[in-house]
């Protein structure tokens, strides 16, 4: 099960996703 993110949380986990890249 995965914890519910908040929109912040979202935003967060999309900047790490883009710079991993």
């Amino acid at each position: 099960l995965q914890p519910l993110l908040t929109p912040k949380d979202e935003v967060l986990l999309k900047t790490a996703y883009s710079k991993s890249n």
